[in-house]
């Protein structure tokens, strides 16, 4: 959670990339921006679906060559406190600091609307998601725990009895 974002400023952006309001011709490339960037992590399109219908505005980063590289989408504000819904950046456009702007201009966005907190639910597997997000001010709140599980019977079977055999220790001899 960002606890004050009230004073949240206009992002700068690098000459030639600029942000703009996304449109319904943006979502297929959200789609498949969002599918890379979590990979294994991801959930679907039903999540992916539910998130584009629960968003009151979303933004696209452009790079030089008029590319979609980024997005990120938020919720409605409600009682002073908005939600960042979800922020991705394509793969190929890693390490370059479009993550940060993105976010900033999700909270940017959410500030002008009225918030005065944002939160924005992130994977603690994803480091760094992690580190921007903790630079551009959101702390960690304990709010709960998710906990998620592969619906495939066979593979948790499997995967138990892999564990299972890889914790054996044998010993052998006079020990005690």
């Amino acid at each position: 959670a960002n606890p004050d974002i009230a004073s949240a400023e206009v992002p700068e952006f690098p000459e030639g990339v600029r942000m703009r309001k996304a449109d319904e011709d943006d979502l297929q490339r959200f789609y498949a921006i969002w599918t890379e960037a979590y990979g294994e992590y991801g959930d679907g399109p039903a999540t992916f679906d539910w998130l584009t219908d629960e968003a009151e505005w979303a933004g696209c980063l452009e790079d030089e060559d008029g590319e979609i590289v980024a997005f990120a989408m938020t919720s409605e504000v409600e009682r002073g406190e908005g939600r960042i819904l979800a922020a991705a950046v394509a793969p190929e456009a890693w390490g370059n600091g479009y993550g940060r702007l993105v976010l900033g201009a999700a909270t940017y966005q959410l500030s002008a609307a009225g918030a005065v907190k944002a939160t924005i639910r992130v994977r603690p597997d994803i480091k760094q998601a992690l580190r921007t997000c903790a630079d551009l001010g959101y702390r960690h709140q304990a709010a709960g725990l998710e906990f998620r599980r592969d619906v495939d019977e066979d593979a948790i079977r499997e995967r138990r009895e892999e564990r299972r055999k890889a914790g054996v220790k044998a010993r052998f001899g006079g020990w005690r």
